[in-house]
Formats: structure tokens, sequence, C-alpha cells
């Protein structure tokens, strides 16, 4: 194929190979655009923790092989423009399964399997220690999806038993 894909000629070359399955080619096409998505993420966003996470969505998203198969950009200006538009729409759903998962069903004190047994003769203070690193665990896990709360649940039961 070699990089002769300067040009619209190129440029949709380059995309139909992207859109056969061609790592390379597809490559080339996110390095065009990789700091635009980071970009519009970040500003969408504005969650500099999970930026590479969600920038990754954006790129399994764009090269989906039934997703870039519907791409009919003639050149680097509309390629960008159709990453634009797919960053939008990712970075919004994102937002919106992050505030759904703020609202999750786990309540204070109702993680079964948390609560460490109390040793016998334990101080105070030390009840009081469990007691506050049991509510940072919870506090923690509700800001988890569901699934992950259960897994979460079940592994912190597991460390505090073993």
């Amino acid at each position: 194929m070699g990089d002769s894909h300067s040009g619209a000629d190129g440029f949709v070359r380059l995309l139909d190979a992207a859109k056969s399955g061609d790592a390379s080619a597809q490559q080339k096409l996110w390095l065009m655009v990789e700091d635009l998505v980071k970009m519009q993420v970040r500003k969408i966003l504005k969650d500099p923790v999970n930026l590479d996470d969600d920038v990754q969505d954006v790129y399994c998203r764009a090269f989906d092989k039934d997703k870039i198969a519907t791409c009919e950009a003639p050149n680097e200006q509309q390629w960008r423009a159709w990453v634009s538009t797919i960053t939008h729409h990712a970075a919004i759903d994102i937002g919106k399964k992050r505030r759904r998962r703020r609202h999750a069903p786990i309540q204070p004190g109702s993680t079964p399997g948390i609560q460490p047994p109390a040793p016998s003769g334990e101080r105070p203070s030390e009840q009081a220690r469990r007691h506050e690193l049991v509510q940072d665990v919870e506090a923690a896990i509700r800001d988890l999806d569901e699934l992950d709360q259960r897994i979460a649940i079940r592994q912190a039961g597991e460390c505090l038993v073993a």
C-alpha cells in the first residue's frame, strides 16, 4: 500500500484500508484526530482522571467495523468532522453513564460482607477507626456501577475475612 496517502485519493485509499481492518491505516487516521478528540473530551467531560479511558472509548466507537463503514469522508477535514461528531456523542453518553452511577442503589451500612468481625478486646479507638474505614469503603463503592459494586463488595469481604 505504501505511504502515498497525500491528496484526496490517497486519503480515500487510507480510509478504505481502515474500513477493511488494516491496523496501520487505522493508526494513521487516529493520529490525524487524536489531539482533537482529547481536547473535545476534556472540554465536555472535565474529567482529567479518566481522560485516557474516555479517549479510548471514542477510539473504539470510531473504529467499530459497523461505525467506520458508514464514514464517507473524502478528505482529512471531513474525517475530522466525522470523528468530532462521534466524540461529541460519545462524551455525552459517557457523562450520562457517570451521572447514573452516582445514583447507585447502595445505601450506607448495607454492604454485607464488608463489616469485619470485631476482634475481642478491641479498644474504642480501634472500633472507631474500623467504623471509619467501612464508611470510606462504602462511599467509594457507591461511585461504582451496580455490577462493579457487587464485585467490590465481594472482594472487600474476602480481604477483611482473610
